[in-house]
């Protein structure tokens, strides 16, 4: 499962498009908030749990109406550190806050696969 927060309601259908093609059932978020009220899966593997069970990556849009996405990110990682967060923004690459895998918009199929792949031969296991 894939936990994918973005607001924008257009690339939240893509996204959750391409990471289903990916082989990925998504739990879409449109919010921090709405992100946060997923439960994690247990006290220790440190994975998202969603309708469809754990979740092996999260997929963040730092841009939300709420709360900006670098603050989801720290809470996130507090949260479930476990689980591998990859920022997807519009915004330039070197402005992005550290994380397991980026991904610039516009977003490719190819390059959600690469950055999976990347996660994958890291030992992140999405």
């Amino acid at each position: 499962m894939a936990l994918l927060i973005e607001d924008d309601l257009d690339q939240r259908v893509l996204l959750t498009r391409l990471l289903e093609r990916s082989g990925y059932t998504v739990h879409a978020a449109a919010s921090a908030a709405e992100a946060m009220a997923v439960p994690a899966s247990g006290p220790d593997d440190g994975h998202v749990a969603g309708p469809a069970g754990p979740a092996r990556v999260i997929v963040l849009d730092l841009r939300l109406p709420d709360l900006s996405g670098r603050d989801l990110l720290d809470q996130l990682r507090d949260r479930h550190p476990g689980c591998p967060v990859v920022v997807c923004s519009v915004l330039d690459v070197e402005d992005y806050p550290a994380a397991d895998g980026v991904l610039p918009k516009p977003v490719t199929s190819a390059a959600l696969r690469q950055v999976l792949a990347d996660l994958r031969a890291a030992g992140a296991t999405p």
